[in-house]
């Protein structure tokens, strides 16, 4: 868990096993993943457009996280028997708690897939994935990580970008330029020719300004807990 959990975008089951050393090497490791998998602490996908073929793994357990982040780093020391009055409220406001809500909420709407699709009108026969482009080390080329897409049949692919804030999600001159960046690596690293339209799914929606017309949808928290058909 702490091995998968260190890769916030999945690790390859390869090179899991591979770090995990030889008693977990073939059947051993692949059925521990998979008790893990049925309990609902890590999720299993493989990655789409993806040139490296194979099943990778995510934690989706939000506790987990939390634990690994906040809980195991102060084990045996002494902040463990100072946690006075107020220290979570202090961390609250911390880039790194920021980091982790974030980490947490796209755990979240990876458990609300299908929520998500049927709040924007998808066919079920699209296919929801992952999509992540790491350039070779010492390429000048940049890279993009795209949280959720769908894989539409009707010659359109809906590309979903996760963001946790406490108050409606604005984008800015800046974020604009670089949704688009990342859509356009997309299309040249997968050489799609289908229609590419933009989801926001914000835990508090959307901020309406001249920027916010350049996202097609918006899904919120609410949304992710109404039952799917």
């Amino acid at each position: 868990m702490r091995a998968i959990a260190k890769n916030r975008y999945g690790i390859g089951q390869e090179e899991l096993l591979k770090k995990m050393g030889k008693a977990l090497h073939g059947k051993s490791g692949v059925k521990k993943l998979k008790a893990l998998q049925d309990a609902n602490f890590i999720m299993w996908f493989k990655p789409h457009f993806h040139a490296k073929k194979g099943v990778y793994y995510k934690v989706i357990d939000e506790y987990t996280v939390f634990y690994f982040d906040w809980l195991e780093p102060i084990r045996k020391t002494l902040l463990e028997r100072n946690l006075s009055k107020g220290y979570w409220d202090k961390q609250y406001n911390s880039p790194e708690w920021e980091s982790w809500a974030g980490y947490t909420f796209e755990a979240i709407c990876h458990k609300h897939i299908p929520q998500i699709s049927k709040a924007l009108n998808l066919s079920p026969t699209a296919i929801p994935a992952t999509w992540r482009y790491v350039p070779l080390k010492g390429s000048t080329k940049e890279g993009a990580q795209i949280d959720l897409l769908f894989d539409r049949d009707d010659d359109a692919i809906t590309i979903c970008e996760i963001k946790h804030t406490n108050k409606p999600f604005s984008i800015n001159k800046a974020y604009s330029a670089k949704l688009q960046k990342k859509i356009d690596i997309f299309r040249k690293v997968t050489r799609t020719k289908k229609q590419i339209f933009l989801a926001l799914i914000s835990a508090n929606g959307l901020k309406e300004n001249i920027y916010s017309e350049r996202v097609d949808a918006v899904v919120t928290l609410d949304s992710l807990f109404k039952e799917a058909d």
